[in-house]
């Protein structure tokens, strides 16, 4: 058993020890994960000890000047999680070679932690995932919440023992790359900025951001269910047995579950003879049936409620399969060529997406009004 160790760093002394013991506490497997809270000290001398401590995992509460005279601190000495967060990336990379990189998760009970943690925002470039206090506490979540811990561990080991001379694609990505597979990722837009760096996070946000976090080159669980035509709940392991052979085992692999997107659909094409998106879901999971003999069922449209519809990928924010004609695109201002364009079907426009920081696009909003005042 591998044993880990982080910090969580919380003004509120009550939190401070109910999150770093749960955290403590979760099953991780075949790892151990031992987090030891943290008091608020000065904000440099803090950022200082926790570098020099080299933890595997940083927890940061978002706010940290909330209960300032608990800590024995005066308002002028207040600073938030962002802030701290700042000061060690720029510590770890202005320091020696000796110093090892390492993931900070913000962790809060602000209600719009993912409108902070947007793409298009700083926070998204200091931290590597974001979780609230409440997600935190629901025991469902800690089985995925363990695998994605364990994953950014043992990510950041991966990237700490590679610089810009030696770093080799297969040991990033895997060993099971194909020839086609090895020219995709060799493409200038991923080459180019995870070789032009030698800061583990720097690279880290890179493949989290674009390629983990985004359909594209890898395929997420509901992706694939939708290229199949499926719901995601009834793929089998009929079906994962058969897509085991181009599964990603690269950086991050632990923690997010992904397969080589070329890989599946020349499989899929091979399966039925031919890229199966003209057929209906119905259509196309009962030839899928027939010939491996699993159990998938048919996806039913968000919209229309019927299998009679061509689903050919997850919705961005239900994750349920949607059809082309169903959804519209959803504006995207940092898109990279190998990306998937994120569309989110009609069902969450009229049940209220905007509450959810997605923008329809400028090409698209003339359809929203419609599809406001349609019923289903």
């Amino acid at each position: 058993m591998k044993n880990f160790k982080g910090y969580f760093v919380d003004d509120n002394s009550e939190d401070l020890t109910i999150f770093s013991e749960l955290l403590s506490e979760i099953d991780y497997s075949e790892s151990s994960l031992k987090v030891e809270g943290i008091r608020l000290i000065g904000e440099s001398k803090l950022a200082n000890n926790i570098v020099d401590s080299q933890p595997n995992i940083l927890f940061l509460d978002f706010r940290l000047d909330d209960n300032l005279q608990a800590n024995n601190m005066n308002n002028d000495q207040g600073y938030k999680g962002g802030s701290l967060a700042q000061n060690i990336r720029e510590k770890i990379t202005s320091g020696n070679n000796s110093i090892k990189d390492f993931p900070i998760v913000l962790v809060s009970a602000e209600n719009n932690i993912e409108h902070l943690y947007k793409p298009d925002r700083t926070a998204h470039d200091l931290f590597d995932s974001c979780y609230e206090k409440e997600y935190l506490n629901d025991r469902k979540n800690h089985n995925k919440l363990a695998k994605k811990i364990i994953g950014l561990i043992k990510g950041y080991q991966t990237l700490n023992n590679m610089n810009a001379e030696s770093l080799d694609f297969k040991q990033l990505f895997g060993n099971n790359l194909d020839d086609e597979t090895k020219s995709i990722l060799d493409q200038q837009a991923i080459r180019s900025p995870l070789k032009s760096t030698n800061i583990p996070h720097i690279r880290a946000k890179f493949i989290l951001k674009n390629i983990l976090r985004r359909e594209g080159i890898l395929l997420s669980r509901y992706e694939i269910a939708a290229r199949l035509g499926a719901m995601p709940d009834s793929l089998d392991t009929v079906v994962f047995d058969r897509l085991e052979g181009f599964k990603y085992s690269g950086v991050f692999s632990e923690g997010w579950e992904r397969w080589w997107a070329n890989s599946f659909d020349e499989f899929l094409a091979t399966l039925v003879g031919y890229r199966p998106f003209s057929l209906t879901s119905r259509e196309r999971v009962e030839k899928i049936n027939g010939i491996l003999g699993c159990s998938l069922v048919p996806a039913v449209s968000q919209w229309t409620k019927t299998t009679d519809e061509k689903a050919v990928f997850a919705c961005t924010l239900c994750r349920q399969p949607t059809e082309i004609k169903n959804s519209l695109s959803v504006f995207d201002p940092s898109l990279l060529s190998f990306i998937q364009k994120k569309r989110i079907c009609n069902y969450c426009i009229k049940n209220g997406y905007e509450t959810k920081d997605i923008e329809v696009d400028d090409h698209d909003k003339k359809f929203v009004k419609t599809i406001m005042e349609q019923d289903i």
